[in-house]
């Protein structure tokens, strides 16, 4: 019931400015998670390769693990959008 108070008392300005925040949102997380997941799946080619060095395979595999993160963040900000607006 507190629910429907709280959408009810919305005024068209603040439906319309949570609608705006939800697109630029879901437009950022867009341009975030695409070269995100190029690069996490370049690097799993590379690191799939023989002759890469330990070093090398060590960095890769940081790198990847940090835009995986990256990617969830990214996931986790549009699953907000969505239940706000």
């Amino acid at each position: 019931m507190k629910e429907d108070k709280r959408e009810d008392s919305a005024t068209p300005a603040q439906t319309q400015r949570l609608a705006s925040l939800g697109f630029i949102l879901a437009s950022v997380c867009h341009e975030v998670s695409n070269p995100l997941a190029a690069v996490s799946s370049m690097l799993q080619i590379l690191q799939s390769r023989r002759g890469v060095t330990p070093e090398i395979n060590a960095i890769g595999t940081v790198v990847l693990l940090t835009s995986l993160g990256l990617l969830l963040i990214a996931q986790a900000l549009l699953r907000v959008r969505d239940h706000v607006v």
